[in-house]
């Protein structure tokens, strides 16, 4: 009886896992090389191989975003297959952090390029349940802190910097600090971020903004001499 139910649990759980895992490599591989037709058909089979697999349809969401950020201005159509993936990476995920990360970066990078408001909106949403589900996290503090500031917030924008900086200092960790963290830059560029998001320091982009004030060592440095 115990092999027939090892057997059956192979069948369930291995073996879907297993071909999801290489419809996707060969989506991916599709994808380099530009066959776009291939790389659609084989990521759609993954996602169908195994139905509790979230990273399959992440992948599709990631691949959505990259074939509009490099069209010329947004799709409905494709913006609706990333909206689709996206959806369904959360419903499949539940409350995974890693995933609301995902894909906030991937509406801030629609953002970057076409500069649409809904697209800041709904990654402040997801950023935000990301936070609140790993609140020690300091990229995402920073993260939110610089959406905030890009949604007018300034309150909130203040908060959530104090909140990245505190966070940065516990430890005293050099990988911690401001300067080291990259996060998605929050504001529209156009074509510079089709290929790819642009990124820059959590400490530069603090610095930058006209809304999160200064710490006492940065307000020096913002005066000048």
């Amino acid at each position: 009886f115990g092999s027939f139910l090892l057997a059956g649990l192979n069948f369930v759980s291995i073996v879907p896992v297993q071909n999801a895992g290489l419809a996707i490599l060969n989506a991916s591989d599709a994808a380099t090389r530009g066959s776009d037709r291939r790389a659609i058909e084989m990521s759609e089979r993954a996602a169908a191989a195994d139905p509790w697999n979230f990273e399959t349809v992440l992948w599709q969401a990631e691949y959505w975003t990259l074939q509009l950020t490099g069209l010329p201005e947004s799709d409905a159509s494709t913006r609706e297959r990333w909206e689709s993936a996206t959806g369904l990476a959360i419903r499949r995920a539940g409350e995974n952090p890693l995933v609301y990360r995902a894909v906030g970066q991937q509406a801030l990078h629609l953002y970057q390029r076409f500069g649409n408001r809904e697209d800041l909106l709904q990654a402040d949403q997801w950023i935000t349940t990301a936070l609140e589900f790993n609140p020690t996290d300091v990229a995402l503090a920073g993260q939110s802190a610089l959406i905030a500031a890009e949604c007018s917030d300034r309150k909130r924008a203040n908060s959530l910097a104090d909140r990245a900086r505190r966070l940065s200092k516990e430890g005293n960790n050099i990988t911690r600090d401001l300067g080291l963290k990259l996060i998605n830059v929050v504001r529209p560029l156009g074509r510079p971020s089709a290929n790819q998001p642009q990124m820059a320091s959590i400490k530069d982009e603090f610095r930058d903004s006209d809304v999160i004030a200064a710490e006492p060592a940065e307000a020096v440095d913002r005066s000048g001499p």
